[in-house]
């Protein structure tokens, strides 16, 4: 009786790979726990306790079983593979750029800084607004201070008119505190473009 479901094992895996043959598919087989074996042109959903393997379209085992601990450690370690495959390539990327837009580590310096002088500008006209708006809201609520004293209502639009200010503050405060992680980020590209290409231009050289 155990050859006989051996056998029909055994057909039914050479049908479901005389369908996928197309496609590249893999097959599985596996045993749950309640010892029994499965076979499937996809894998469990869970991982097995007596591990996994994969079937060529003959029925032949083309990988072993694995744990799941095992299992989990092959997909970590394809995974991190992948991961400095991306990396690499992207470096190569960068490399390419630094070479098709700069002859020379002069050039990429003049280039950057005349970049770095323009985003230093602009912080210090975003620093300059941030005083006049702080000399302007200082300046109402002096006047306002002074009706006070006097006795006097303050009419709502001073109110209205600091609250404006107010927010024109916060406003104008997020602004210089972005462009300036812009520069200090414009400057650290700097210098790791500076020695990447360096280092290209003398690898060249040999």
């Amino acid at each position: 009786m155990e050859s006989m479901t051996d056998a029909l094992a055994c057909r039914s895996v050479a049908v479901m790979a005389d369908r996928r043959c197309g496609t590249g598919g893999a097959f599985y087989k596996w045993v749950d726990e309640a010892g029994h074996v499965h076979y499937s042109d996809s894998p469990p959903l869970q991982s097995q306790q007596q591990g996994v393997a994969e079937l060529s379209r003959q029925g032949m085992i083309k990988r072993p079983a694995e744990s799941p601990a095992a299992r989990h450690q092959r997909e970590a370690a394809e995974l991190a593979e992948q991961q400095q495959q991306r990396l690499q390539a992207e470096q190569r990327r960068r490399d390419r750029a630094l070479l098709d837009s700069y002859r020379s580590v002069n050039e990429l310096r003049a280039d950057r800084e005349k970049e770095l002088v323009t985003q230093q500008t602009l912080l210090t006209s975003l620093q300059a607004r941030q005083r006049d708006l702080t000399n302007q809201l200082q300046g109402l609520q002096r006047e306002a201070d002074a009706l006070r004293r006097r006795g006097a209502t303050v009419p709502p639009v001073f109110m209205q008119n600091s609250r404006v200010l107010q927010q024109e503050l916060i406003n104008n405060r997020r602004q210089i505190v972005n462009k300036q992680a812009e520069i200090q980020t414009a400057r650290q590209n700097l210098a790791q473009d500076v020695q990447r290409l360096q280092q290209l231009t003398a690898s060249a050289a040999h």
